[in-house]
């Protein structure tokens, strides 16, 4: 949403998904930040404090989770064709990729710890 004042000045009021619906949220474990996944293919994080989308990725299809590892290094997304991708956190880097099976990723999870192990549902 866009304000437009009558200087022609334009400001940001609120960002948000662009189509269909917000399936994941991941908090973030020890900061301000969450990320959200969507039908648009597209991962968000987002600042909590400010109220203000932080950083953004493209992704290949469709979203239905995400999930923070344990310290916040990683982010897992799921799909709704049944694959998942392991991201790096700072940089939103894919670091590995599988497809699990048909139905789609409903959640995800990290085991907690040192060695990031991802659990699917």
């Amino acid at each position: 949403v866009l304000l437009v004042e009558q200087s022609g000045a334009m400001r940001l009021l609120a960002q948000g998904h662009r189509e269909g619906e917000v399936w994941g949220l991941g908090m973030h474990p020890s900061q301000d930040i969450c990320a959200t996944a969507s039908d648009d293919a597209t991962l968000r994080i987002w600042n909590i404090q400010d109220h203000k989308m932080a950083a953004f990725k493209e992704l290949d299809k469709p979203a239905r989770c995400v999930g923070y590892s344990s310290d916040g290094s990683h982010l897992a997304v799921g799909f709704k064709d049944g694959s998942f991708v392991v991201l790096d956190a700072a940089t939103l880097k894919v670091v590995a990729s599988f497809q699990h099976r048909k139905q789609e990723v409903s959640d995800v999870k990290f085991s907690p710890g040192t060695f990031p192990f991802v659990s699917l549902h």
